[in-house]
């Protein structure tokens, strides 16, 4: 099965953020209320560029700086228990 370029895209820009974030911690302000204002996918549109330029995209990038996934439970989608 192919990778769709999509996913494939906003994978390497999450990665570019991730990157971007770790080399300039003031590039993700924070709200005190809800959280980081910018996901990192667009920080990552927006330091494409200045990344790209400094490294080189590979797996082992893309590892490196990709968080694993964090899967919760949202009690809205649960079924009660009998």
């Amino acid at each position: 099965m192919k990778a769709k370029p999509v996913g494939m895209a906003l994978l390497l820009w999450t990665s570019a953020g991730r990157a971007a974030e770790e080399q300039k911690p003031k590039v993700r302000p924070e709200s005190k209320t809800k959280g980081a204002r910018l996901s990192l996918a667009r920080i990552g549109t927006y330091y494409w560029r200045h990344v790209t330029m400094q490294v080189k995209l590979t797996a082992s990038f893309v590892r490196k700086h990709l968080s694993p996934p964090r899967l919760g439970i949202f009690k809205r989608l649960t079924a009660p228990q009998k």
